[in-house]
């Protein structure tokens, strides 16, 4: 299983503008599944949404 533990992300705003970040990997994977840890979020308006996963 490959993993990137402790992951920061710094977002630029509190907006509903939309925000890119990327997350490199250690090594390329080949899988069907993925599993997200969110550790904390800022919820002022109740809820936490990804609306898209790209993988390049």
């Amino acid at each position: 299983m490959t993993q990137v533990a402790g992951q920061q992300l710094a977002w630029s705003g509190n907006t509903a503008t939309v925000e890119q970040r990327m997350i490199d990997l250690p090594q390329r994977v080949t899988t069907e599944r993925l599993h997200l840890t969110v550790r904390d979020a800022h919820l002022q308006w109740g809820d936490f949404a990804v609306y898209e996963i790209q993988a390049s």
